[in-house]
């Protein structure tokens, strides 16, 4: 599994490759800050609060039993795609040459 990678709201930079969703409003460059701000604008002020503190709810899992307390938060995570295995094994025998160089 990729490891999903942490950003900094407010100089990591997004750019949308594919169709822009309606709610960016044609934006297709956005600071991972304007995108949460963008985000909340099109949820509207009182369901904007699942992307801060979250909204209190209780769920009932299908492997459990009764009922758990907690918050629903919609998080926004960049996964980036897998590297081609060539590439993995391209960048492996670079480093191995690297090593032994040393």
């Amino acid at each position: 599994m990729t490891e999903l990678k942490d950003f900094d709201q407010h100089n990591d930079i997004f750019e949308i490759t594919d169709r822009i969703p309606e709610c960016l409003q044609g934006k297709r460059v956005l600071s991972a800050n304007d995108l949460l701000q963008t985000l909340r604008s099109a949820l509207g002020a009182k369901t904007g609060s699942f992307l801060d503190s979250g909204v209190p709810c209780r769920v009932m899992a299908a492997d459990k039993a009764g009922w758990q307390k907690g918050r629903m938060v919609i998080k926004l995570e960049f996964v980036p795609d897998p590297l081609p295995e060539l590439q993995d094994k391209q960048i492996a025998d670079e480093l191995s040459s690297i090593r032994n160089q040393s």
